[in-house]
Parts: C-alpha cells; sequence; structure tokens
C-alpha cells in the first residue's frame, strides 16, 4: 500500500508555501479569493446599515402620519355628522302605511313622523319614494306640516313649516310651499316657496305669482343683529350726591 510522505500532509504549516511556489498563480488567487469574500462581507454590512436605516425611516413617517391624524381628529367639529344625516336610515311611525312594491313608494298617513339623523319631519301624510340610484324623496302634507334640523357645528336648530314639504337627500335640500316660513335662530324668512339647501345652509325665497284678482305676494324676511355686550349691559354712574344712577343702552 502507498503511503504519502509526512512532509506533504495537508495540516502541515509549510504545504501553503510549498504550493505556492510550485504554483506561482497560487498566491494571486489566494488574495482573489480573500478580496471577495471582504467585498461580499461588507456588500452585506452596507445593505443591512441601508436595510435598518429604511425600516427606520418608514416607522418614523408612520408615527408622524398617526400623529397628524391624530391631530386634525381633535380639530373635526363634532356636528360633522349632521352632514352625514342623508346617509342614515329613515325612520318612520303613523297610524297606517301603504307600501307598494312595484313603484317603490310607500305612503304614511295619520299623524306621520319621519326621522333621519338629527332632521325631523311631521304631517298628516307623507309618500316616501327611492329613486334607482339609493337616494329617498319624502313628500308630507298637512294643515301646517313641519321641519327641523339641527345646524351644523352650533347647538341650534333650522325650522320650516309649509302646507307641502319635499326633502330630496340626493340634492340634500328642502323646499316648502304655501305659506312657507323657516326660522333659524332669530331670523325668519316667508313666501309662497321656500327652498333650503341643508350642505351650505342657504334659502331662496319666492313670493306667488299675481292673478287678475290678486296682486303678487311679495316676500317676507327679518334678520336681527347680532347682540353686543358692551352696548346692551347696563352700567352705572356716581352722581355728586354719592348716589348711584344706572345708564340704560338705549336713551329714553
Amino acid at each position: 500500500m502507498y503511503h504519502r510522505p509526512s512532509k506533504f500532509r495537508l495540516s502541515n504549516p509549510e504545504f501553503g508555501n510549498i504550493s505556492e511556489q510550485s504554483d506561482p498563480g497560487c498566491k494571486s488567487m489566494k488574495r482573489y479569493f480573500n478580496w471577495c469574500i471582504m467585498s461580499i462581507s461588507s456588500l452585506l454590512e452596507r445593505l443591512h446599515v441601508v436595510a435598518r436605516y429604511n425600516i427606520r425611516t418608514r416607522v418614523c413617517y408612520l408615527m408622524q402620519c398617526l400623529a397628524l391624524s391624530s391631530i386634525l381628529w381633535l380639530f373635526v367639529p363634532a356636528s360633522f355628522a349632521e352632514h352625514t344625516d342623508r346617509d342614515k336610515p329613515l325612520y318612520l311611525e303613523a297610524d297606517q302605511v301603504l307600501i307598494d312594491d312595484t313603484n317603490k313608494t310607500s305612503s304614511f298617513t295619520g299623524n306621520v313622523r319621519l326621522a333621519q339623523g338629527t332632521m325631523l319631519i311631521r304631517g298628516d301624510r307623507i309618500e316616501v319614494s327611492k329613486t334607482s340610484d339609493g337616494f329617498q324623496q319624502a313628500k308630507a302634507y298637512g294643515n301646517t306640516a313641519t321641519f327641523r334640523q339641527k345646524r351644523e357645528g352650533l347647538d341650534e336648530y333650522v325650522e320650516g313649516y309649509g302646507e307641502r314639504i319635499e326633502y330630496d337627500s340626493r340634492a340634500g335640500t328642502v323646499d316648502f310651499y304655501g305659506q312657507a316660513r323657516v326660522k333659524r335662530d332669530l331670523d325668519e324668512v316667508r313666501g309662497d316657496h321656500i327652498t333650503y339647501s341643508m350642505k351650505n345652509e342657504t334659502f331662496q325665497v319666492s313670493g306667488s305669482a299675481s292673478t287678475t284678482n290678486t296682486p303678487p305676494k311679495r316676500v317676507r324676511a327679518v334678520l336681527q343683529p347680532k347682540a353686543n355686550p358692551s352696548t346692551t349691559a347696563p352700567s352705572s354712574q356716581v352722581l355728586p350726591d354719592g348716589t348711584q344712577r344706572k345708564n340704560s343702552a338705549v336713551p329714553e
């Protein structure tokens, strides 16, 4: 059996020197492999640093977005839900109801009450129809049908009256016909036809047309000025005799 001489054992430390002396390209190949290993290690380390930086940057960006959204949510008015009344379901109460599934209409009679969010409509009879795109339309009839809805951002209500009230959830409008009257705080408008936009809280009032026997009915409005505490609050004045005299904001 053939045995390798001990001086050529692979574990011998002189084997590297002998190999390099016998093959001149071995030394350069070894250096090349060492350089490759160091380059790969350096590249992996850089990739690790870049990955950590990207993760940290994304986490910081996400935290900033969450903080900004939280701050914006605090400044959203609490009454923002008033604008979403039309997206809420309709609740109706009446003495009788007639539902027509073919025409997608419902007729409620007898002390009818229609509620949708903060909006409330009352009448002797209310007809509700549903459009093809899913919006509701309601027509209230009565000796005096009434309407009430909370104002946006204020603890106040808009109230309306008329012989007929038509509500369109798609357009966000309420129309009052026949001796129509709408109140907002201390302001009031009257006319034969009033259109109230719930989106921007605006009124459009028109009177009735003239006939051969009756002249046209004009539009009436009452607009109250804002109260000024400095002019309405009574003050006192000290007279020479030591007595006090109250001064009224309105001259006598």
